[in-house]
């Protein structure tokens, strides 16, 4: 756990060295590159968890709702984020 909270105050640090120079293209391509590349490592790793497979028509039914849910409450929630936070900034430009 520690490790894992290292790494991310060793990327702050780094973003806020690298805060004035334009890496983002190549933030983007990399972040999407990776995201990606976990997906498929935990697509795997679900894939080859016997016990999830055996009870996965028991939990289907449950784990579709809940992932409908949550698609449907993160749409939501960014369309109030941008109506009431990004609406208000760009009109008083």
């Amino acid at each position: 756990m520690f490790w894992a909270i290292g790494f991310l105050l060793l990327g702050i640090c780094l973003g806020f060295l690298l805060l004035h120079r334009n890496i983002s293209r190549f933030m983007e391509r990399g972040l999407s590159c990776i995201i990606c590349v976990l997906l498929f490592l935990m697509g795997i790793s679900i894939g080859s968890n016997d016990v999830l497979m055996r009870s996965l028509p028991q939990l289907g039914w449950h784990a579709l709702l809940l992932t409908l849910a949550a698609i449907i409450g993160s749409v939501l929630c960014a369309a109030l984020l941008w109506k009431y936070v990004f609406a208000r900034t760009s009109s008083r430009q």
